[in-house]
Formats: structure tokens, C-alpha cells, sequence
């Protein structure tokens, strides 16, 4: 059961960050906003799979973490997760105080901290790398 809930987190975490991906800037279909709350979903649900993969349940994540990725990211690292650079934590630290409560639009009104779309969407990627290389240590696949 566990893992099946990790598998399926980390799916979903994937299909919102390809998404995200996806709003290129061609054809006026991509928003800031877009791929900023995008992010925030994929890389919420990834984090979360990462702890559910460690032997957290639900109830620990929600009263633990809820929807702050600053929260999630520290959870993982102690749970052993290696590989993150300071620019990953600078990123999920801007981004969280919004987009945890929905305010993704103030967030990029406000100048997105000086993170453009391409750069979160690079930060996120490396984020990524290092959550899927925590899924192969200690038993292997999640």
C-alpha cells in the first residue's frame, strides 16, 4: 500500500512539474503563474512520496509539513536525502509563503523574488535529480 502511494505521489509530482515544462512562452499559452504554482504542486507531491517512501504517513506529513516546501525539503534531508544545492532551498524558501496559500499571483506581482520561469524551472530539475537518486538507496525503488 505504501509504496503504491509513493508511486502514484511521485507520478503526479512529475505530470504537474512536466506541465509546468510545457508552458514554453510559444503561442501566448504560458503565464508566470502557470509554471510557478505548477512547480509548487509537483515539487509538493515529490517531496511528499520521498518522506512516504521513509515510512512517514499521512498524518505525520500533514502535521508535520502540510503545503510548505521549505518544511518538506528539511523533512527529506534529515530522512537522508543528499544533493541539495543552496539555490535549490533559496527557491523553495521564496516560493513556499505564497504558493502554500495560493497566492502564486502575488508571488510573481511581487517580482518572484528575482527567479524567472526558466530558472525555477532549472532549480526544479536539479531538485528533481536529487529526489529520484533518493529513491534507489537503501532497497531500492520506491
Amino acid at each position: 500500500m505504501q509504496e503504491t502511494l509513493v508511486q502514484h505521489l511521485r507520478s503526479m509530482g512529475e505530470n504537474f512539474c512536466a506541465s509546468a515544462e510545457r508552458f514554453d512562452g510559444t503561442g501566448g499559452g504560458r503565464t508566470d503563474e502557470h509554471v510557478f504554482q505548477n512547480l509548487h504542486w509537483g515539487l509538493e507531491l515529490l517531496l511528499k512520496a520521498y518522506l512516504h517512501h521513509r515510512g512517514w504517513s499521512d498524518a505525520r506529513c500533514i502535521a508535520e509539513v502540510r503545503h510548505d516546501l521549505g518544511k518538506a525539503l528539511a523533512a527529506c534531508e534529515c530522512e537522508g536525502l543528499g544533493g541539495i544545492d543552496p539555490e535549490i532551498r533559496a527557491f523553495l524558501q521564496d516560493l513556499s509563503p505564497f504558493s502554500r496559500v495560493h497566492r502564486v499571483a502575488e508571488f510573481v506581482e511581487a517580482g518572484a523574488a528575482g527567479w524567472t520561469a526558466a530558472d525555477a524551472i532549472t532549480v526544479s530539475t536539479r531538485l528533481r535529480k536529487a529526489l529520484d537518486s533518493g529513491f534507489w538507496v537503501e532497497g531500492g525503488e520506491g
